[in-house]
């Protein structure tokens, strides 16, 4: 289980890097795994070595009850990667080009804004002034 699921994430990994997306996993929490799965590999392939050596009705080096504790923690590991969250996808930043206005335009801007300062009714009080 612990293998796979690292192997899948190192596959999912190398996808988001190409693709420039951010990664579901930090380097330090694959790590972890790999070291973990390792040192398990290791301590498994010393306990059956010893067993092999011991006759079969001495008492057993190799014990259910170690193998199923540290399964436990893999798991448990696994569970905590797995349940965690994909990160938001960065949005691609598109740039704009904004039109930079030209003289006349500007001018005409200019003279509109005048003759809409010019167009505003006067008021009845404005009027008996005239």
């Amino acid at each position: 289980m612990g293998r796979t699921f690292l192997k899948v994430a190192n596959e999912n990994r190398t996808a988001e890097i190409e693709a420039g997306e951010p990664q579901r996993f930090t380097d330090d929490e694959l790590a972890k795994l790999t070291t973990m799965l390792d040192e398990d590999e290791a301590w498994l392939k010393e306990k059956i070595a010893a067993q092999k050596i011991l006759n079969k009705r001495d008492d057993a080096v190799l014990k259910t009850v170690d193998m199923d504790a540290r399964g436990v923690k893999v798991q448990k590991l696994v569970s905590v990667l797995n349940k965690k969250k994909f990160p938001k996808k960065v949005a691609a930043k598109t740039t704009s080009t904004v039109p930079t206005p030209t003289p006349s335009a500007s001018a005409e801007d200019a003279s509109s804004t005048d003759k809409v300062e010019e167009e505003v009714p006067l008021t009845k009080h404005e009027k008996d002034e005239l």
